[in-house]
């Protein structure tokens, strides 16, 4: 009766999908995988939320 439908999504079996399509990418998986996570030097104005200061850059920039 409700026409509205909530759509959810397992986040672990997505997680788990997103490796296997990456590794399956491969002929042979690869030994090591880096990860290389860095921060944006997209700079912000204003109180945006996940500002934070960045020194490098020397300004406001999102760090979530």
């Amino acid at each position: 009766s409700d026409r509205y439908k909530r759509i959810t999504a397992d986040s672990e079996a997505l997680d788990r999908l997103l490796v296997d399509l990456f590794l399956d990418s491969y002929r042979k998986p690869p030994r090591k995988v880096w990860l290389d996570l860095d921060a944006t030097d997209d700079p912000l104005h204003g109180q945006q939320e996940g500002r934070f200061f960045h020194g490098y850059y020397r300004c406001y920039c999102y760090l979530p």
